[in-house]
């Protein structure tokens, strides 16, 4: 049975053009085509960069971060609660006036006091500056880490992007879109420099550097994400297609793909553009995009 869905799955009609067949992608004559069972390499791979990631954050970032003068603020731990640890954990993190007052009667405090205990917990819960720090110092993504990676307000974007670049590369390496793949990573790389290098300055309060490197990073973006890959990747993609007059399902699918992360472009540069305003009118913008990479 896995045998038929694996056949079926692999159909030539689905991925590749009409008048291509699989054995077009055999090795031959010197020869070397991409093959899905290279991809399997990336799994190893993947445990190696997420160790290294993490030494690197702890034994480089951290120190970095501290020579840099960036300082973690001073936390009030809340005093222990059984009651109002399992209400936080378990029903609310940020309960209303009402609820706060039965738990408070429970617990033989003050309302002002439970309230307080509140919200000294919910700053418990916060990440470090130091912490984000060196996740910009190491800015891979690797979307084995991406779930216990420090939030910012663009995580389930950055979910989407993670899993559609993911099946785009896989996709185009199998079915020898290689060239495609490779300009979407690049396209989307050059600009993840100046982003963790601006988050870094943020966090240090190099004010002076940070806005340059923010300037930088904008125009880099904008430039690489709504000009250069509608043109070079999107454009490329269809133009291919309609003058060989070649369509087919692996076509949509990867065209589908292409337009999800520039809807995601789009969405990111609206962010952007939010930020560089603010930049202008009162010199402030916000670190917490993750602006997947």
């Amino acid at each position: 049975m896995l045998d038929t869905l694996y056949k079926s799955f692999w159909t030539t009609e689905y991925w590749l053009p009409p008048g291509y067949t699989w054995a077009d992608l055999e090795d031959s004559d010197g020869i070397i085509y991409p093959h899905p069972r290279d991809l399997l390499a990336a799994i190893p791979l993947t445990f190696v960069l997420t160790v290294i990631r993490y030494s690197f954050e702890r034994f480089i970032g951290l120190p970095l971060s501290r020579a840099m003068g960036v300082h973690n603020p001073i936390r009030i731990k809340a005093t222990p609660n059984p009651i109002l640890e399992s209400f936080f954990q378990n029903q609310s993190k940020n309960p209303q006036k009402d609820k706060v007052s039965h738990l408070a009667r429970q617990c033989g405090l003050s309302t002002r006091q439970a309230q307080r205990w509140f919200r000294h917990r919910r700053n418990q819960e916060q990440p470090l500056i130091s912490k984000k720090f060196s996740e910009s110092c190491f800015y891979f993504s690797l979307i084995l880490t991406l779930s216990v990676d420090v939030k910012r307000k663009d995580f389930r974007e950055q979910v989407i992007h993670h899993f559609v670049t993911i099946t785009l590369v896989s996709f185009s390496y199998c079915v020898n879109f290689v060239h495609i793949g490779a300009l979407v990573l690049l396209l989307y790389d050059v600009s993840d420099v100046f982003l963790e290098s601006y988050k870094m300055l943020s966090y240090a309060q190099w004010s002076q550097a940070r806005d340059t490197v923010f300037i930088l990073f904008t125009l880099v973006f904008l430039f690489s994400r709504l000009i250069l890959f509608p043109i070079n990747v999107l454009y490329s993609v269809y133009h291919v297609v309609v003058t060989r007059n070649k369509f087919f399902f692996g076509y949509y699918f990867a065209i589908g793909l292409l337009l999800v992360l520039q809807c995601l472009n789009i969405f990111w540069s609206f962010l952007i553009l939010q930020m560089f305003y603010k930049l202008l009118s009162n010199g402030q913008v916000g670190t917490t995009l993750a602006l997947a990479h």
